[in-house]
């Protein structure tokens, strides 16, 4: 384990009590003559409660309270607090929290409470649940040390009582910012919010911590050295060297390990956070002109949503193809009736834009232009903000498969000339597949139509916007991963971060597959860091299905070619991979092709490039 201690907050975090606290305070201090707003209620939560009360009686007087009337009013907040939690059938555990607590304890970790309760009103608490015993071993309330949060005398007592001297191998666990002032004071190396209490995650994000958490099950993740993420190189189990999907993190196969209610406050909660922070990602905001719309569903699903909803009956639609994603883009406004014209371009070659212009110059009706920004058939990088560029001089609206390159390329939609993007949960994001999301310009969303009652994204907008919900039944377990997975991009560095390792990928893989003969598809000048295609060795021995096992076996997946007039197969370095795991792909292929009695002759592969 990594941590000898933790100490759990209780309202909130190990007990829900259905808001008891907010209200039983605020009735405490009108009894005063406060009446204190929900917001100045918040700010005090996680205080000793007479420090509470004095705080919100001083916030409505002017001048410090006398300790009389608050000794008066804590009397009888104590009183309707303990009368609560003994009789309400409304108080229960958080979801997981005995198992959590359990758990811990079965690993050796020493379990404490500590609150901003009384010990009058813990020792309710604790003896409703039947905690005392085999599931914590120590509770501390805030009369019991000289100082209450937001210092951190409560923690230090709970590493004293059990003769825990490193702080690193403590972790503090709480809903409130009370909480995390108090790990960071006792220099806890775990300050651990959960944003499913009383603060949300966007308040809890502004204050000190290690990590964000939305349930006590994600514990185990974090905490477990046995359940880390595996170790670079080891390739004990498969890792997908593919566009996706790809090669997880634990910790976001571990966040889809609970149950949410589509039309719950958590998950309503969770999708205006997701289409916040996807806004963020690339360079907006919802307070400037972009919106973010999640989709039920696989990339395609979003792009075809973009493309029928944002393209209007009376639109042409220029479709720029220079591979199997661009020419599918094609297809789809094909099949959804839309007037269009393809340009079709070397697949090896970043888009043309003098190509480009040329197309919009000799035809003046097209109002749309559609193009992939990473086309995943080669990994080519197309120029995405320059074709926007001429798109937007011939007056038309750009629309960007940004399939392979959200959360790995930087994209500035207050600078780069783009409409209307479409991405997924998979790819650069690492969360797992399943949900498909659109960011546009808002005029675009009110004026749209889609043609199709599922993939309307105009429609599923003004749901969002008015009760926050999907129209039809979301793929929960996938949005708890995606939030799991943006955090993981955070705190890789964001994009610029999560860009160098994709680079150093990158490099390695090249330096190891070059060193055995092998030559690429895309010139390295335009090749971009998420997939590399290789020219399959001329050599009659080599077959590719049986390449593709013997990898396998070594739990090695690789992708196939997509080009019809080139042999080649494509290598991944996107996913939860490291550059360790790139030597170790070579490595398999270097023992995979000896196996197969494969030689690659490198003048022929020089040709074929």
């Amino acid at each position: 384990m990594r941590v000898d201690l933790v100490v759990f907050d209780i309202a909130g975090t190990t007990v829900y009590d259905g808001d008891a606290v907010h209200r039983c305070l605020a009735a405490a201090v009108l009894a005063g003559g406060a009446a204190p707003s929900r917001d100045a209620v918040n700010r005090v939560m996680g205080m000793p409660k007479p420090m509470a009360i004095a705080a919100l009686l001083e916030a409505h007087r002017g001048a410090p309270p006398d300790a009389a009337d608050v000794d008066r009013l804590y009397s009888e907040f104590e009183r309707m607090m303990i009368d609560y939690y003994r009789t309400s059938p409304h108080v229960r555990e958080t979801d997981g929290a005995t198992e959590v607590l359990r758990w811990l304890r079965a690993q050796g970790v020493v379990v404490a409470l500590d609150t901003g309760f009384a010990h009058a009103i813990t020792d309710v608490i604790v003896d409703r649940f039947g905690w005392d015993g085999d599931v914590i071993d120590l509770a501390v309330s805030t009369d019991q040390v000289p100082r209450g949060r937001p210092h951190p005398d409560m923690v230090e007592r709970a590493m004293a009582q059990f003769g825990i001297t490193d702080r690193s191998r403590v972790a503090k666990v709480g809903d409130t910012p009370a909480d995390l002032a108090e790990g960071t004071a006792a220099r806890c190396g775990f300050v651990i919010g959960v944003t499913s209490g009383s603060h949300t995650r966007e308040e809890l994000a502004a204050c000190p911590h290690t990590h964000l958490i939305g349930s006590l099950r994600e514990l185990p993740a974090l905490l477990d050295d046995r359940v880390v993420e595996r170790a670079p190189g080891d390739v004990s189990e498969p890792l997908l060297f593919t566009p996706g999907p790809l090669t997880t993190s634990r910790a976001v196969k571990h966040a889809m390990l609970r149950d949410l209610g589509s039309r719950d406050g958590e998950f309503i909660r969770l999708v205006a956070r997701l289409r916040s922070r996807l806004l963020a990602v690339c360079g907006s905001s919802a307070a400037e002109t972009f919106e973010a719309v999640l989709l039920q569903g696989s990339g395609t699903y979003a792009v075809e949503a973009m493309i029928g909803t944002f393209v209007p009956s009376f639109g042409r639609l220029l479709v720029v193809d220079n591979g199997a994603y661009g020419a599918r883009m094609g297809e789809i406004a094909r099949v959804l009736g839309i007037d269009m014209q393809v340009l079709s371009l070397p697949p090896s070659d970043p888009i043309d834009v003098a190509a480009v212009a040329k197309a919009l110059a000799d035809d003046g009706r097209f109002t749309h232009v559609a193009a992939v920004h990473c086309e995943t058939t080669t990994g080519v990088l197309n120029p995405i903000a320059r074709i926007g560029a001429e798109a937007h001089d011939a007056g038309c609206t750009m629309l960007a498969d940004a399939m392979s390159s959200f959360g790995a390329v930087a994209i500035d939609l207050a600078r780069d000339p783009i409409d209307a993007l479409a991405a997924s949960s998979n790819k650069c994001l690492e969360g797992v597949p399943g949900c498909g999301f659109v960011i546009a310009r808002r005029p675009l969303l009110e004026h749209g139509a889609g043609r199709s009652l599922a993939l309307d994204l105009a429609a599923q907008w003004r749901g969002f916007e008015r009760d926050g919900q999907f129209r039809f039944t979301p793929p929960t377990h996938v949005l708890l991963a995606l939030d799991r997975a943006l955090d993981e991009l955070d705190h890789e560095g964001g994009v610029a971060g999560r860009a160098r390792r994709y680079r150093s990928n990158r490099d390695h893989v090249l330096a190891g597959m070059r060193g055995l003969g092998f030559t690429e598809v895309v010139a390295p000048e335009h090749q971009s860091d998420v997939i590399t295609a290789f020219h399959c060795p001329s050599d009659s021995a080599f077959v590719f299905d049986d390449f593709y096992r013997r990898l396998r076996d070594r739990n090695v997946v690789i992708y196939p070619g997509k080009l019809a007039a080139v042999d080649s197969f494509r290598i991944g370095t996107i996913g939860r991979l490291y550059p360790e795991d790139l030597d170790a792909l070579v490595d398999a292929v270097r023992e995979v092709l000896e196996a197969m009695g494969v030689t690659i002759d490198r003048a022929d592969a020089l040709r074929a490039s």
